[in-house]
Order: structure tokens, then C-alpha cells, then sequence
């Protein structure tokens, strides 16, 4: 099982800059802000891309 690295990701939604962190490991990413995360498998997306869809969905469900 490997540990992964926590690298930071930062864009902006709704015009509010949101920043979180992501790690990629075992076909997973994980992506964890100060309100909470949320892990997947890893699909057709580039980590970093998929990260960023996972925060979208933290942002949308109110959670950043």
C-alpha cells in the first residue's frame, strides 16, 4: 500500500479562492479541506483533474 503525498490544489467558485489538499495513492485520490473530504477511484481523469472535481462537489454540497 503506498502513502501518497499531500499536494495543495487552489481555484476559485463563485468567486471565493478555495484551497484544499489532494493525495494520490493505491488508484485512489483523496481530497480533504478544513470541512471535510472525500476519496474515489481513480477513472479517465488525471489526479490533479479529479481533485479538483472532488472539491467542486465539496464546494456544491456546501462543505468549503
Amino acid at each position: 500500500m503506498s502513502l501518497g503525498v499531500w499536494r495543495e490544489i487552489t481555484d476559485v467558485y463563485g468567486g471565493k479562492i478555495t484551497k484544499a489538499s489532494y493525495k494520490f495513492s493505491d488508484r485512489m485520490v483523496t481530497v480533504r479541506t478544513s470541512f471535510g473530504s472525500k476519496t474515489t477511484q481513480i477513472g479517465g481523469h488525471a489526479p490533479e483533474r479529479l481533485a479538483r472535481i472532488l472539491l467542486r462537489e465539496l464546494v456544491d454540497r456546501g462543505k468549503v
